[in-house]
């Protein structure tokens, strides 16, 4: 037996020795579960005042954004140790301090009500303390503190910006054209389908200020006030409704899958009710039912959910209805007649 074998320091890794030494990982867990803490903390009392001021429906159809975050030491001891803690890892790594922060800022909170709030990525939080606790703690002070124990050392404040509305679903794409293929000798090829897109018409009949109005228009379509200065790459026609309270984008009318859809666009300041005074929320598909016509009014707040009754008069609150036109069957896709045989 070596003498080195009596004191347990047995060679093993080839001659690497395990030195036992302050876990750093530990202080750095710490304040990250400390903030993480802390800022859900901050960030839902920020939204809770937030809220408050909008409908439910409004907040399911938005979020709010994280516009800062600032964190501040309550002591200059944990100050001076998180900042040493982020100084020397940024001498290795220069987005140590970013990339640290991430770690305890989600990218996104909800609440109860259906509230959001997301994170930019760009977001970096502000770490500061108050100048008079840089000072050296006087010996009654810190007698203080150790008598209270563990105490927080960080105070977190969230501001946010917003609601902004969230990005519309994209719109279901109409159905692709199967490619002709070549018929076989003897047989006349039929004829390429024709694309759904833009082959449906439409008829409206306007009620508004300039009395009522006729019209049968292709899709896709976009209705609104002063529609001859707009251009839109969602229609091709522009139908104008004249009225007080009608918006620029008021109603697009398209074709989809053989099906005609409407929506009022996210940009339009007010929206539509139905005949029965079902309000239409922006972005949001309605169908247009066949041997139907669809009765939409204007001039319905975008933040209500029941239509305001007393909008009789056409000049301010503009009727629009909408009906299917019925497509003839052309000649050539017509079935042809036997013909007698001599």
């Amino acid at each position: 037996m070596k003498f080195r074998d009596l004191f347990g320091m047995k060679a093993s890794g080839g001659g690497v020795q395990q030195l036992n030494t302050r876990e750093l990982d530990s202080f750095a867990d710490n304040v990250v579960y400390e903030l993480k803490t802390l800022i859900s903390t901050a960030v839902a009392e920020a939204l809770e005042e937030k809220e408050s001021r909008y409908l439910r429906s409004i907040l399911e159809e938005s979020f709010f954004t994280l516009e800062t975050l600032v964190i501040k030491a309550l002591d200059a001891t944990t100050y001076r140790e998180l900042e040493d803690f982020l100084s020397n890892h940024e001498g290795i790594n220069p987005r140590f301090r970013t990339e640290f922060f991430h770690q305890v800022v989600q990218s996104e909170y909800r609440s109860s009500r259906g509230a959001s709030v997301r994170t930019s990525t760009a977001l970096t939080p502000i770490y500061e303390v108050s100048p008079q606790l840089l000072d050296s703690v006087t010996e009654d002070e810190s007698f203080i503190l150790s008598l209270k124990g563990r105490k927080v050392r960080f105070q977190v404040k969230a501001v946010l910006s917003g609601p902004t509305r969230k990005a519309p679903a994209p719109l279901p794409a109409a159905a692709p054209s199967p490619q002709t293929q070549t018929a076989p000798v003897g047989k006349s090829a039929a004829p390429p389908p024709r694309p759904l897109s833009g082959q449906r018409r439409v008829h409206f009949t306007l009620h508004d200020k300039h009395g009522v109005q006729q019209k049968t228009v292709a899709l896709p379509v976009l209705l609104g006030r002063e529609t001859a200065a707009q251009q839109d790459d969602r229609a091709q026609v522009m139908v104008e409704v004249a009225g007080t309270y009608v918006s620029r984008r008021q109603l697009v009318v398209f074709e989809s899958f053989g099906q005609i859809y409407c929506f009022v666009p996210s940009e339009a300041s007010l929206t539509c009710s139905t005949e029965t005074g079902k309000v239409l929320p922006p972005d949001t598909l309605l169908r247009v039912e066949m041997d139907t016509t669809l009765k939409l009014t204007t001039g319905v707040p975008m933040d209500t959910l029941l239509a305001p009754a007393q909008r009789e008069n056409v000049s301010d609150y503009p009727q629009i209805d909408i009906r299917i036109v019925h497509e003839s069957t052309t000649h050539e896709d017509a079935t042809p007649r036997p013909r007698a045989v001599r």
